[in-house]
């Protein structure tokens, strides 16, 4: 009965690394997605309405960087604020100036 017990580990241990290399090893990948980045822009081409909401809702913060990307025909803008403390946060605000989470 242990000959047997043993016996039948060491091929499903055997069969097992088989069936893992196999599966890891495959050359047939499907390439990543890969989506449109964030493209940087000068804070004065940000629309009106946008800059309001900046000035507005982060008034304590400054703007370092601004970058937008265009999703389903709607831009989204990153825009990057740093604090007095020099900590970096990034908000998310689309084309109709709503503050996305």
């Amino acid at each position: 009965m242990k000959k047997t017990f043993a016996t039948l580990i060491i091929i499903l241990g055997i069969g097992n690394t088989f069936a893992f290399n196999s599966a890891n090893n495959d050359s047939k990948t499907e390439p990543t997605k890969t989506y449109k980045t964030f493209t940087s822009i000068d804070i004065s081409e940000l629309p009106g309405y946008i800059q309001e909401t900046i000035f507005f809702e982060y008034k304590d913060y400054i703007v370092r960087s601004v970058e937008v990307k265009t999703v389903k025909g709607i831009n989204i803008y990153q825009i990057t604020l740093v604090d007095n403390e020099n900590f970096e946060y990034i908000v998310y605000i689309n084309d109709k100036g709503t503050i996305m989470e």
